[in-house]
C-alpha cells in the first residue's frame, strides 16, 4: 500500500553535484600550458640571456668607475688590465703611471661569467691607466668590445681628458 500512513516513504535522494574535474578538462588544461610554453619558451630565453648580458656589461662598467675613482681619491695611477683568456679584468696600484705597482690590488679582481664569448682589451693595445686627476694615459678614446654568446655586441669607451667611462 503506496500512500498508507504506516509505511514509510522513501525519500529519492537529490543527486550530488560531481566534485572535481573531469579527464577531459584536465587534459584540456595540460595541452593549454603545453602550448603556452611552447610560444613563449624561446622568448622568455632569449630574454633571459640578453639580461645576463646586461649584467656582465655592467658589472665591467662598473669595475672601470671604480678604478677611475680610486685613482681619483688616492692621486695614484689605477692600471686596469683585461685578461681575455680568463675572462678576467684585474687593477693593480702604481705610485706613479708606468712605475712599479703597490704591494696589494687596487680593487677585487672581476671574473666575467661565460655569457661572454669575447672580450678585447682596449684599442690603444695597452692596459688602460687612470691617473690621479682622473683621466686616462690614452692618447685618445679606449675602446673596449664585449661579445656575448648571443651575438650581441657592447662597447665600453673611455674618454681620455676626463676619465668618463661610457656604454654605447
Amino acid at each position: 500500500m503506496v500512500g498508507h500512513p504506516s509505511v514509510p516513504l522513501r525519500r529519492r535522494r537529490k543527486p550530488r553535484p560531481a566534485r572535481g574535474f573531469t579527464l577531459v578538462e584536465l587534459v584540456i588544461v595540460v595541452a593549454l600550458v603545453g602550448i603556452l610554453t611552447a610560444i613563449g619558451g624561446p622568448s622568455m630565453s632569449r630574454a633571459m640571456g640578453k639580461q645576463r648580458g646586461l649584467m656582465e656589461r655592467s658589472r665591467v662598467e662598473n669595475a672601470l668607475v671604480a678604478a677611475r675613482t680610486l685613482a681619483g681619491k688616492s692621486e695614484y695611477c689605477v692600471k686596469v688590465d683585461i685578461d681575455t683568456a680568463a675572462k678576467k679584468l684585474t687593477t693593480t696600484v702604481h705610485a706613479t703611471c708606468g712605475g712599479p705597482a703597490l704591494s696589494s690590488p687596487a680593487l677585487p679582481a672581476v671574473s666575467l661569467s661565460s655569457d661572454i664569448s669575447t672580450i678585447t682589451q682596449f684599442n690603444t693595445g695597452n692596459p688602460l691607466e687612470f691617473n690621479g686627476s682622473r683621466g686616462t694615459t690614452a692618447g685618445g678614446p679606449a675602446t673596449m668590445t664585449v661579445t656575448l654568446v648571443s651575438g650581441e655586441q657592447y662597447m665600453i669607451r673611455v674618454m681620455p681628458a676626463i676619465g668618463s667611462v661610457r656604454v654605447l
